[in-house]
């Protein structure tokens, strides 16, 4: 089996808030991805996916500790 790695010490998580009128609830987007300095690679998604994804990550850790 292959595995292509992903140099884990860059990893990054940006949040940008957009506002489009005054007085409104901005909406917040996160980035979760990979760069250099202020470059980032990754997907636009919003704070449940990156729950979601938080949730999973959590679930994967915890099955490999009780299976070693």
């Amino acid at each position: 089996m292959k595995t292509n790695r992903i140099n884990t010490s860059n990893i990054k998580v940006w949040r940008e808030e957009i506002h489009e009128q005054a007085g409104q609830k901005p909406q917040v987007i996160y980035y979760l991805g990979w760069g250099e300095e202020d470059d980032i690679i990754g997907d636009p998604m919003p704070f449940e996916e990156l729950q979601a994804l938080h949730a999973l990550i959590g679930r994967v850790i915890e099955q490999n500790i009780a299976n070693n």
